[in-house]
């Protein structure tokens, strides 16, 4: 009974370090406006810009995810996430 015990916390272990691995690869999409300056907007190079980029960056950083930021009218913004085109919004 206990070796059943011991494989069994050993199999967890392992899922659960497995999940950790699998999550460093993941990509979070996020989307925004780019039109709302100084929070974000589209720099001269048309790169997304500004204090919510930076904030997306730092946090998927700290997840220690790759973080895609998209760019999305405001209009079709909600419509897109209830479709599951990107994961998250940051757009003030």
């Amino acid at each position: 009974m206990k070796a059943l015990k011991s494989i069994g916390l050993g199999l967890l272990a392992s899922a659960l370090a497995l999940g950790g691995a699998v999550a460093q690869e993941k990509t979070v999409k996020i989307a925004t406006e780019g039109a709302y300056a100084p929070w974000n907007f589209t720099g001269a190079g048309g790169k997304l810009e500004g204090f919510e980029i930076d904030l997306a960056n730092d946090l998927c950083a700290r997840m220690k995810v790759k973080c895609e930021i998209v760019a999305q009218d405001w209009d079709g913004i909600i419509p897109a996430l209830n479709a599951k085109k990107y994961d998250a919004i940051m757009a003030g």
